[in-house]
């Protein structure tokens, strides 16, 4: 970090160190070192502090020359995550600058177009996520590679609160792909919404069991087990989900 920073100061145009600094920065933020941002008070300052490091680097990347479109793709990827982090409707709309550059050096990538969906979700426009999902499903077809997209069709749908046509969307995704975890995840909350508590355990016990690692639907789970009064079962998951690297912020279900 020290050498990347000194020859930046030596040669601010040299776009690789900007890259290669993003580069630590997030290393940083995906195994929690808390090496870089040492000093920021707490996860969240720390959080901050990295993913501003994130942007930063590669926008003075791109401004220092780099024609690479991995750049701009990274670029667009941490501006929708310091956009949505910090509610910044500024930063939002460089996200969607970056990834209309990035499509348009890469037209044939479906997985830049699905991440660009992502940002539309986070950014509250699922109309324009759907616009850009239907461009991702001509390169995919009915192909595995496209059930991402059919999901994330079924979330716009959600979105606008119409359940009918994002269980549609989500019963295709199983069509193509029945151990696709998010689908029975998104299952579980539609029937917890509805009461249903036994059929959400279904759900989330078949997400656990396809994505053993992911702490979503542990944390719904326990959640639900909670409010039946299986306050075991609920401590359980809790804990699981703590041991697989839950922030201690998501368990507001189960901590009120």
């Amino acid at each position: 970090l020290h050498s990347l920073n000194e020859s930046i100061k030596l040669d601010p145009n040299q776009y690789m160190y900007h890259s290669n600094l993003a580069h630590i920065y997030q290393t940083d933020l995906d195994n929690g070192y808390g090496i870089v941002c040492f000093g920021s008070e707490g996860v969240v300052e720390t959080n901050k502090c990295l993913m501003d490091g994130i942007y930063d680097s590669y926008i003075s990347a791109i401004n220092a020359g780099d024609p690479r479109w991995q750049t701009r793709y990274n670029a667009a990827q941490s501006a929708a995550e310091l956009g949505g982090f910090l509610n910044s409707e500024l930063i939002a709309m460089n996200a969607i600058r970056l990834y209309k550059e990035s499509i348009d050096m890469v037209p044939h990538s479906y997985i830049i177009k699905n991440s660009f969906a992502k940002a539309l979700l986070t950014f509250g426009n699922p109309q324009a996520a759907r616009e850009v999902l239907v461009k991702s499903l001509d390169i995919t077809g009915t192909s595995t590679a496209s059930v991402e997209a059919r999901f994330l069709q079924g979330l716009s749908h959600a979105d606008e609160g119409d359940i009918a046509k994002a269980i549609d969307a989500w019963n295709e995704v199983l069509q193509i792909d029945p151990s696709y975890a998010p689908v029975y995840h998104n299952f579980g909350l539609i029937s917890e919404d509805n009461g249903e508590f036994e059929l959400a355990i279904d759900y989330y016990s078949t997400s656990i069991m396809l994505a053993p690692t992911e702490t979503d639907s542990y944390i719904r789970r326990a959640a639900v087990y909670l409010a039946a009064g299986m306050n075991k079962l609920s401590e359980a998951d809790t804990a699981t989900a703590l041991e697989l690297g839950a922030d201690r912020r998501d368990l507001s279900p189960v901590t009120k």
